[in-house]
């Protein structure tokens, strides 16, 4: 299976996609009475290749099936780390395929060529995805009255 990676500032067409996407895995965030507005985030996302914030989404044999940010909006919790990758969602039947630890390189490989030194993401549910990947845990933290965790990659070995 070859997955390929594009910068959705590329292929604006996706928008509408990807929206659908976050609000199906964050229906508490961005669904109906949620305090996220996806369209804005993913515009936002949209609007750069050269800069964060950026997005990648992920396609199979054409079919986009995942999609990734970098985002520069600070973390509550951790305000002074940045940037982010967040936003990460793989459709359900390619999960367990190798979309997800390829959106991350993918968007590791950004963050090394924007300058950036190291990388941060929080997560309540893909720990093992970060760990294989090379993450180191930096602290637990509680987000929306649930607990999670915060991961750090350096990308300087890297550059």
């Amino acid at each position: 299976m070859r997955v390929e990676a594009h910068l959705l500032h590329a292929d604006p067409a996706l928008i509408p996609t990807v929206c659908h996407w976050l609000t199906a895995e964050w229906p508490a965030y961005y669904g109906p009475g949620g305090p996220g507005d996806v369209a804005a985030d993913v515009r936002g996302y949209a609007q750069h290749a050269d800069r964060v914030p950026l997005a990648r989404v992920a396609s199979v044999r054409g079919v986009p099936c995942g999609f990734g940010a970098l985002k520069a909006e600070p973390f509550a919790t951790h305000p002074h780390l940045g940037p982010w990758l967040g936003a990460l969602v793989v459709q359900p039947v390619w999960r367990g395929q190798g979309v997800g630890a390829f959106l991350i390189a993918q968007l590791e490989a950004d963050a090394c060529r924007l300058g950036f030194a190291a990388l941060y993401t929080a997560t309540a549910t893909a720990d093992r995805l970060f760990v294989r990947g090379g993450w180191s845990l930096l602290a637990e933290a509680e987000h929306q009255g649930a607990p999670i965790r915060i991961y750090e990659k350096s990308l300087e070995r890297d550059r």
